[in-house]
């Protein structure tokens, strides 16, 4: 398309003025970045327009067409330099970025990281020795590694039509590296001692495992007893109900045991995403042990539940149902309620997330039935063969049957997005009438509809414009940008030109490759949005599956149309400055997390023997609790509810988490009139101060009985006086 680079450098460039901006914008994070993504869709549609003008007046001019692949029509010199301008920022971004890794609200210690422990002039040539080898391998792999990786492809045949031995080995090969790596990733996040867990201890824990232990006691949801993270607990509790009757499998080991399973079949699907798009041998395996810098570098002897695997199991889901879906181009019935039925589960699992997932699957579904029925541009890939493109039946603009169009749009809009929110709805009634109690809207969405503020309360400020989430946004925009570009232009010529297509004449479908990157940019564009809300870390690595994704989608795409048409404007094109450091900056990003990855796998095993595995240890002290603590005793407090879920009791006080401060006023007052008057009562002492602080003199009715210590938590049994 013409103009397209001009205008992502145009669109990045506002995008970057925007964050540096960001002390003068009276809005909340949210706020912030909706202007901030407008902001690059605003600037870079502008310039492709103007890129664009004289456009009609030029057709037919094999020259001028040539020129504007080359340079938009614009003179050489001015696009020398655009080139060469726009070329240095991803340097200069890496640098930046390097040296401010650690400017953020809750930053890792520096010595988690193999980039700052290790010597500069000894990672630095480790790291462009990875680099080269990547560009070297898939360069060798050229364009003619054809696999059904490939959401276009068909794949290498032999004779009759059936698979190579060469493609058949590459495939096994792939499957038995991954089998293994997933099943390291989901070990090292199983981790039941929570209070060994260096990355927060009970903290975070006991934010996403309270829930789940009280929806297994059948404590029906309520305004005492919310969840931050959607009603995941639902799909935990059968589970666990079965285990701990047939097998006395304690609770929190369980939740842990269900957490790995779920990251090994989250890897999985991230491995068959990799699969399909990832031609070229070295691309997949990069891709694949990129996401190991998370879960051996940086989460040695920790987790972080609320993200992985809870945010990114159905996001990952979604993007393999829909390269599946772009590949048979089978869309019927069934096909419809296997949709619906994953958009209802990821609702039911994730408020934030699955409320994400049906307005891209619902958006998505709507580009498609857009771009069929103005048909303004053809169903082939972007690779040209000989330097010309293939051709394409029914590409000319034309009128569509505007009843249809409206009528599949409203029907995408019930089946994808107001039928799985009202059947989800109905599981979590269903759930509470089994418990004896009611469900309003407002406490099955919170925290999206809250009226005590939770989201405004936590909020911590945005970092810098050399963060990551800076550049996984411009990732992601420049990703979603083009196909709405060529979207806009086929419904701009179909309002020129009225006539329809020719009788029986169908217009073309839009690329797989498009649609579906279409998709995976625009759901991470949502997801960012709760990032955005707390950018610390943990946070951040909602997108360890979906930025290796889109730096193996670029690279794959960049090399295979230069290879592709090496002679012509379009490998040229692809052989330009700002190219070939693209190209350069995607690879090196890649290599680098792959590295920390495979590096830190020693450690990271190491790390959770020595503290999240120590199971025993911890049965050890609940084993004391078990014989100090009175059956019927009131217990609350951040990791209460995990210790008498692991001697089998109930806390006999059902509330929300108390982590994060976010306890509400009145669930507190509810907690605070319940313990008075009672003979014992068990809890963690730092809330039993958060709770003297708004409730005072509960303290005042009760004596010490015993404080227990393990591993810096602290708790106590009183008795009433």
């Amino acid at each position: 398309m013409k103009g397209k680079e001009q205008s992502l450098f145009a669109g990045s460039a506002a995008f970057f003025l925007c964050t540096a901006l960001r002390g003068f914008l009276p809005v909340s994070n949210v706020g912030f970045y909706v202007i901030a993504c407008a902001s690059f869709a605003i600037v870079s549609a502008i310039v492709f327009m103007l890129m664009n003008k004289g456009r009609a007046d030029s057709k037919g001019k094999a020259g001028k067409e040539e020129s504007d692949e080359n340079g938009s029509g614009r003179s050489l010199p001015s696009w020398k330099i655009f080139g060469a301008l726009s070329a240095l920022c991803p340097v200069l971004w890496m640098i930046f970025a390097y040296m401010d890794e650690f400017n953020e609200p809750v930053p890792l210690n520096e010595s988690a990281y193999l980039r700052h422990t290790m010597p500069l002039y000894l990672w630095l040539p480790l790291m462009a020795a990875g680099t080269a080898l990547i560009i070297f391998f898939a360069k060798k792999a050229g364009s003619s590694a054809k696999t059904p990786s490939c959401p276009d492809e068909q794949g290498e045949k032999e004779g009759s039509g059936t698979p190579g031995k060469s493609f058949r080995i590459r495939k096994l090969l792939r499957l038995v590296v991954t089998l293994p790596f997933a099943a390291i990733v989901a070990a090292v996040t199983y981790a039941p001692n929570i209070f060994q867990d260096v990355q927060g201890g009970t903290y975070h824990s006991h934010a996403y495992t309270n829930s789940i232990i009280q929806v297994c006691w059948m404590i029906p949801y309520s305004k005492n007893m919310q969840t931050l993270y959607g009603h995941y607990a639902l799909f935990y509790m059968p589970v666990l109900r079965a285990v701990h009757k047939f097998f006395g499998l304690d609770l929190l080991t369980g939740i842990f045991l269900f957490n790995a399973f779920v990251e090994f079949l989250t890897v999985i699907l991230f491995a068959y995403v990799l699969d399909r798009i990832a031609k070229k041998e070295i691309l997949f395996y990069a891709g694949l042990f990129a996401v190991g810098e998370y879960y051996f570098m940086l989460m040695q002897g920790g987790v972080y539940l609320q993200v992985h695997a809870h945010r990114v199991i159905f996001p990952t889901l979604l993007f393999a149902l829909v390269l599946r879906e772009r590949k048979e181009k089978k869309k019927g019935i069934l096909h419809g309620i296997l949709m619906t039925a994953v958009l209802t589960l990821a609702i039911t699992w994730s408020t934030e997330v699955g409320a994400v997932l049906m307005v891209s699957y619902m958006a998505y579904l709507w580009y498609l039935r857009l771009a069929k029925a103005y048909g303004g541009f053809p169903a082939v890939s972007s690779v040209k063969t000989a330097g010309k493109q293939k051709e394409a039946s029914g590409t000319e603009p034309r009128s569509a049957d505007k009843t249809g169009l409206l009528t599949g749009i409203l029907a995408d809009g019930i089946l994808h997005l107001i039928l799985p929110f009202f059947l989800s709805y109905l599981i979590v009634l269903f759930y509470n009438r089994l418990c004896g109690a009611g469900l309003s809207l407002r406490e099955y969405l919170f925290p999206i509809i809250s009226d005590r503020d939770y989201i405004g309360n936590t909020e911590l400020a945005l970092p810098g414009a050399a963060h990551p989430y800076v550049f996984s946004s411009i990732l992601l925009l420049c990703f979603l940008m083009p196909p709405l570009f060529r979207l806009a232009a086929s419904l701009w010529e179909n309002g020129k030109k009225k006539e329809p297509l020719g009788p029986g004449t169908e217009a073309p479908d839009i690329s797989d490759r498009e649609a579906f990157r279409f998709f995976l940019s625009l759901t991470g564009l949502g997801l960012l949005l709760y990032y955005v809300h707390r950018p610390t870390w943990g946070g951040m690595s909602i997108l360890v599956f979906l930025v290796p994704i889109l730096l193996v989608l670029f690279l794959e795409l960049r090399l295979e149309r230069r290879d592709a048409d090496p002679g012509g404007a379009e490998g040229k094109k692809n052989r330009s400055l700002l190219c070939q450091m693209l190209v350069l900056s995607a690879a090196f990003i890649l290599f680098m997390m792959s590295f920390d990855g495979l590096v830190s796998i020693p450690g990271s095993v190491k790390a959770a023997k020595n503290t999240v595995w120590k199971r025993q240890e911890l049965l050890e002290f609940t084993q004391h609790i078990y014989n100090q603590v009175p059956p019927g005793c009131f217990a609350f407090g951040e990791g209460v509810p995990e210790l008498m879920s692991l001697i089998d009791r109930d806390t006999m006080l059902h509330t929300t988490e108390w982590s994060y401060l976010n306890m509400p006023l009145d669930t507190m007052a509810y907690a605070r009139e319940n313990l008075a008057g009672r003979p014992w009562m068990f809890c963690n002492l730092y809330s039993l101060s958060y709770l003297q602080e708004n409730y005072p003199g509960l303290t005042d009715e009760y004596d010490l009985h015993e404080e227990f210590e393990y591993n810096g938590a602290q708790f106590a049994l009183f008795y009433h006086k």
